[in-house]
């Protein structure tokens, strides 16, 4: 998911390289990978927020919109907006399922193969 964003490889290296340690180079390594998950947690959340949030706001959105068009009360300016939020919605949906997939193959990775004591 993060590295379909624009401008995420170049903004991890510049990360990486604004780091600053004086020791010895497992330290440094050590320490400019605690300091990069601090970095991704901040910024993942300043991107991407709370996904399931962004999704309800925008269905709510989507509901008002739809039933200004069912009362034909929507303007030009508000069909461009539908436009937008089913634009939007449609991104959130993408990285909502894009999050799922990864969160079950790291469970999967994690557990491993239970069926593999059968053959041993």
């Amino acid at each position: 998911m993060w590295l379909t964003t624009d401008g995420f490889v170049e903004l991890v290296r510049d990360w990486w390289y604004s780091y600053q340690f004086l020791a010895t180079p497992s330290f440094i390594f050590a320490g400019k990978l605690k300091a990069l998950k601090q970095d991704l947690k901040k910024w993942n959340l300043e991107v991407f927020g709370h996904i399931d949030n962004q999704k309800s706001a925008l269905l709510e959105e989507l509901q008002v919109l739809e039933g200004q068009e069912l009362q034909r009360d929507i303007l030009e300016k508000g069909l461009l907006r539908k436009g937008m939020v089913m634009s939007n919605l449609e991104r959130v949906l993408m990285a909502e399922e894009t999050s799922w997939r990864q969160k079950s193959r790291a469970l999967w990775l994690k557990e491993g193969d239970r069926c593999t004591k059968y053959f041993h």
